[in-house]
C-alpha cells in the first residue's frame, strides 16, 4: 500500500508541489493501480498440450527467377535509361 509519505518522496523526485487533495487522489489512484498489476501477476501464462499451436511455415518459398526478361520489360516503362539502369536526376550534390 501507497502512502501520502510516498506521494511526498516522489513530489520530490519530480521537483512539484501537489495540495493535500491532490495528495490524497494520487495516493488512490496509485494504490488502486498497483493492486490491478498485483492481480495481472497473478495470472498463470503457461500453456497447456491443447493450446500448443503448430508453426508451420505458411508462406512460399523464395526462389530466385533467371530470367532476364522481367528487366528488360521494367526498363522499357522508364522515362530514361542508361544501358540496363533507370536513370534518375542527381539527389545528392558532391
Amino acid at each position: 500500500m501507497i502512502t501520502k509519505d510516498d506521494i511526498k518522496y516522489l513530489e520530490g523526485l519530480i521537483k512539484i508541489n501537489l495540495t493535500e487533495e491532490k495528495r490524497e487522489q494520487y495516493t488512490k489512484e496509485i494504490d488502486e493501480i498497483l493492486e490491478y498489476i498485483k492481480e495481472i501477476s497473478s495470472v498463470d501464462l503457461g500453456t497447456s498440450k491443447d493450446q500448443e499451436y503448430q508453426h508451420n511455415n505458411i508462406f512460399k518459398s523464395d526462389a530466385v527467377l533467371q530470367d532476364d526478361n522481367h528487366r528488360d520489360l521494367a526498363l522499357d516503362n522508364a522515362p530514361e535509361k542508361l544501358g540496363k539502369l533507370y536513370k534518375v536526376s542527381q539527389v545528392l550534390k558532391q
